[in-house]
């Protein structure tokens, strides 16, 4: 059925000639749910009905994964005519909405004369036609009230279906379609509410509470052992920042502050009500139950105060959530916009321009204590979620107990020798310059070139005329007015000497009055000199002059005809190693074609060959250039320790990562023989265990392999580890049918390990493995038909391998989800292609972070039991680091081995991982 708008007033609209798109609503029936979005697109206009095309789709989908019927819903639009391009902000777009206001209204009578009180606004415009105010993609998931009349709606705004389809639907590479769980979650929640109805909760908040306050509230949660929601404010992140509040909530609206500092800094509380203060709270964190959003910021400030936690007894709404959704965000605003009752509150307090001592300390408080009773409303809901999606035992046995030995590893850091990273710092720029030699005398550039300009690199690889060069216009008038200076300098010395060869001749009062003009002249001069000087030793004339320069000295070594570069998202040539290796590749099929020809060209064959070598040469550059800024920018804090930010929740695959710096990204030793490699492994020697102490390191040999072997079943690499065979070695022989005497070996060997972990492991295609076998090995004469049949063969030899893939791809297409072997779950939303290597990958490396987690909790409690000193420090991909004092470390090396090789089950079947221990003064020796 439609709905005529009959009281727009579309006589005055510039839209009046356009096709009207009503509202659809249910025949004979009460609407379930109202959906406006904000105006009829191309697809609409045609048709004359709302939402059907690619945004009708991506609502119909979203529609039927909440098991909401379309046809029993209300369908329209803010405004009834398509403005010009869809563009709603366009000026006959914004004239159009309070001209067709009128019409709306009519739609929200008929919506009230059917009881229909639930509805999603989609997208800015929609939010904004029911006062709502603010960004979408924060207040998207919030639930609102609209009073109309002496009707009241019930509103959740959420994005309009082309946006998801235009900014957060992943139609490449991933496969996980960004936020749209969230978007199909504000459809349940509205399904939710037209069934259930809403009530908004109350706050009862203490913002200024007395100690007897604060100490009954505390007792009373410790008699009744509730859990405790709790959240700080501090003045900074840094480790010298100050707790300026400590948020407590006993339920979803209960909450109580502990102000440490007021107004300015000054504390709150007297010293001898503090300490009255700090012991309930002692209490409080022993006794209860706590529950934080990213305890591993609240804990540590907590801790700096002189406060204890037992680990074991927190709960972190952060972990939850990502363990239920690994690719969403995991901001405490996001997490409620899904699971909880408030509406965005956090606007105001982080778009503050004031600091927070300085703030409204009562409307701060508060603020704090919705960030606490927000927790309580989200927390039920989630662990409603990991038990219905068959969760809670994998989140119990590996998500909370990691907590402890991650937060260990935070507070211990890693010892850095500066003297060493120094020495090694000076030893890469020593290298980098004499890198940079090589390619400025191998291409013949002069020393202007800058390398660290991508316009002129590109121009010398592909004649890319810079933009900058508009700029030699400056540089011309520059010249212009410095040969003006010079000539009238030369003019006035000129004329000074003219006048000075008749002085002899002139009387004494005009030949001083001459001098006097000379001296005027040769100051003048001088003045000019200076003034041409200014110009040249200026900072802008010097880069003009720079590049200048490289306009007209620099030149192509050689330019492949027809060749079209890859493009970045800017339009210019990409010289990344994707770019170049593109590059590299067409530069080798037109060698090979140039050397078949009857009559070879020499000097186009020299031509190109010396650009090869000029581009690996430049790959190694770069490389260089990398390890400069990542690994030698280590700044440790007043003990000489650096500390990472590690994170239980940086991947989805289920690996903890880190930041500031990237600990996960320390080179390991590798048996290539080259001098980047030994670089790299170099890094790694000044991470030093302090003095008497050692680091003792376990790493799971070859473990996504064993885990292969044990998904997939198949005989040839269950042999593999189970007698102990090399993988690569048999896939290099699998692939390119050749065997350890072959010249080539090595560089094939290469190949096959990017094979086993792009294409086998991480469900890579064939093109995609190629290119990461190229840029490895530029040199490597193998074409993309090559590398496929050699890929196709692997496959014919490996049928049970084949078959796993195969189900797996049925699998995940028909449900799009997929649980490991240890029970981790992800749930996919992007195209089938993405979907299906997303899982392949996190069958392979979610088990392997599973087998790594478990057994780090498990080295922490025998740890623990022994009362040994021992502490982990470090987690790089599959190998725990701890360090120990020198009597500890066989001790400790054998309780990891024996902790890490413990048998574990996998799908039914007890299986174990060899790991390769090692014990050293710093990390090189691991």
């Amino acid at each position: 059925m439609q709905l005529v708008r009959s009281n727009s007033r579309c006589v005055l609209c510039s839209l009046r000639d356009r096709r009207r798109v009503w509202s659809e609503a249910p025949d004979g029936a009460s609407p379930r749910i109202a959906i406006f979005g904000e105006a009829p697109g191309r697809d609409e206009d045609r048709e004359g009905k709302p939402f059907i095309g690619g945004s009708g789709d991506v609502l119909n989908w979203a529609l039927a994964s909440a098991s909401i019927r379309r046809v029993n819903c209300f369908v329209g639009n803010v405004i009834s005519c398509r403005p010009p391009n869809n563009e709603i902000t366009s000026t006959e777009g914004a004239d159009a909405i309070p001209l067709c206001r009128g019409g709306f209204f009519q739609d929200l009578d008929y919506l009230a004369s059917t009881k229909c009180r639930t509805i999603l606004a989609l997208g800015a415009t929609a939010m904004r036609a029911f006062d709502i105010e603010g960004s979408i993609t924060k207040n998207r998931g919030s639930v609102y009230t609209y009073k109309y009349k002496t009707t009241t709606f019930t509103v959740i705004p959420t994005f309009h279906p082309s946006f998801i389809m235009r900014k957060h639907w992943r139609l490449e590479g991933g496969g996980t379609g960004d936020n749209g769980a969230a978007y199909v979650s504000d459809f349940r929640k509205a399904a939710s509410i037209a069934d259930e109805g809403w009530e908004a909760l109350t706050e009862d908040f203490n913002v200024s509470p007395t100690v007897d306050q604060v100490e009954a509230f505390i007792d009373d949660m410790v008699r009744n052992k509730r859990l405790a929601a709790l959240d700080t404010e501090t003045t900074g992140l840094s480790e010298n920042a100050r707790v300026v509040v400590l948020g407590i909530a006993s339920s979803a609206s209960r909450a109580i502050s502990v102000p440490f500092l007021d107004k300015m800094g000054i504390s709150y509380f007297t010293s001898t009500n503090m300490s009255r203060i700090n012991a309930s709270l002692q209490r409080l964190f022993s006794e209860c139950p706590l529950l934080f959003q990213n305890s591993f910021f609240d804990i540590p400030m907590l801790r700096r105060m002189g406060f204890t936690f037992n680990l074991d007894n927190v709960e972190d709404t952060l972990l939850i959530h990502h363990t239920l959704s690994p690719e969403s965000e995991h901001n405490l605003g996001f997490i409620v916009s899904v699971y909880g009752k408030t509406p965005y509150w956090k606007g105001e307090f982080l778009n503050r321009t004031t600091s927070i001592l300085a703030m409204d300390q009562l409307a701060m408080r508060t603020y704090n204590l919705r960030d606490c009773v927000v927790l309580h409303q989200v927390y039920k809901a989630m662990m409603k979620d990991i038990d219905e999606l068959e969760l809670r035992e994998f989140y119990e046995a590996e998500v909370r107990p990691l907590l402890a030995p991650v937060m260990e590893m935070r507070d211990v850091g890693m010892l850095i020798d500066m003297k060493a990273m120094s020495s090694f710092r000076a030893k890469l720029q020593r290298v980098k310059e004499q890198q940079l030699a090589k390619l400025y005398d191998l291409g013949g550039i002069p020393r202007e070139f800058n390398f660290d300009s991508d316009a002129e690199v590109r121009y010398f690889l592909f004649g890319e005329v810079p933009s900058k060069f508009r700029r030699l216009t400056e540089f011309a008038q520059s010249n212009e007015r410095y040969a003006e200076f010079v000539r009238k300098a030369d003019e006035a010395r000129k004329q000074a000497v003219e006048l000075s060869d008749f002085l002899d001749q002139m009387p004494p009062k005009l030949a001083e009055k001459t001098r006097k003009k000379i001296h005027h002249l040769y100051n003048d001069a001088a003045k000019r000199d200076e003034q041409a000087k200014r110009i040249l030793q200026g900072k802008k004339y010097v880069e003009l002059n720079a590049l200048q320069i490289v306009h007209d000295y620099v030149k192509p070594i050689y330019l492949l005809k027809g060749y079209a570069p890859a493009q970045t998202d800017g339009g210019t040539s990409a010289i990344d190693a994707e770019g170049l290796l593109s590059y590299t590749i067409a530069l080798n099929n037109r060698l090979r074609d140039v050397k078949n020809f009857v009559k070879p060209d020499a000097d186009e064959i020299a031509a190109i060959e010396k650009l090869l070598t000029w581009l690996a040469e430049f790959s190694f550059y770069s490389a260089v250039d990398k390890l400069l800024s990542t690994y030698t920018q280590y700044k440790p804090d007043a003990d000489g320790r650096i500390r990472p930010e590690w994170k239980m929740w940086g991947t989805a695959t289920g690996r903890i990562s880190s930041s500031r710096p990237n600990a996960q990204n320390l080179p390991k030793r590798k048996d290539e023989d080259n001098e980047l490699d030994h670089l790299r492994a170099e890094v790694r020697d000044f991470f030093i265990a302090r003095p008497g102490w050692k680091f003792i390191s376990c790493d799971y040999v070859n473990l996504e392999v064993y885990i292969l072997a044990y998904e997939t079943q198949d005989p040839e690499l269950l042999a593999v580890v189970e007698k102990g065979l090399n993988i690569h070695d048999l896939n290099t022989k699998a692939l390119f049918d050749i065997d350890e005497t072959n010249p080539h070996w090595k560089l094939h060997r290469a190949a096959a390990k990017i094979f086993q972990f792009g294409r086998l492991q991480y469900g890579g295609s064939d093109r995609g493995v190629y290119r990461k076998v190229m840029i490895k090995n530029p040199s490597m004469h193998l074409t993309l038909r090559e590398f496929a049949a050699a890929s196709a063969r692997w496959m014919s030899l490996h049928p049970k391998y084949v078959e796993w893939h195969d189900a797996l791809e049925a699998e995940v297409t028909a449900t799009r989800r997929t649980k490991t072997a240890f029970g981790r779950l992800r749930i996919f939303m992007g195209n089938e292609e993405g979907i299906v290597r997303e899982a392949l990958s996190t069958r392979i490396q979610s088990p392997g972070a599973s087998l790594v987690n478990r057994a780090m909790r498990k080295i922490y409690d025998e740890r623990n039991k022994l009362g040994l000193k021992a502490r982990f420090v470090c987690q790089v991909h599959d190998q725990l680091i701890m360090e120990a004092p020198d009597d500890e470390a066989e001790r400790v090396r054998d309780l990891m081995v024996s902790c890490m090789e413990a048998p574990f089950d996998f799908r039914g079947v007890k299986r174990t991982v060899k790991v390769d221990p090692s014990i050293g003064i710093n990390f090189g020796e691991l």
